[in-house]
């Protein structure tokens, strides 16, 4: 599986910003969850989670969370 997302950096259009202190951020745009995650867990869960959750699926897919797993015994 491949987590294909675009950062950009700008201002803000996810939500009305007239009202910070500073209008320029990093956006995730272009992100698909439906490619990642079941319909039932696309229409339950937030944006965050969802950024989340595909970035853990990501990670372990590439094999990376190995070197976090807690030794035998504990």
């Amino acid at each position: 599986m491949r987590l294909f997302v675009r950062v950009e950096y700008a201002n803000i259009q996810s939500f009305d910003a007239s009202g910070q202190h500073s209008r320029i951020a990093g956006e995730v745009i272009e992100f698909d969850p439906n490619t990642f995650l079941s319909a039932k867990q696309v229409e339950q869960t937030d944006r965050l989670r969802k950024l989340a959750l595909c970035a853990a699926l990501a990670l372990e897919d590439t094999g990376s969370l190995e070197s976090y797993a807690r030794p035998p015994g504990r």
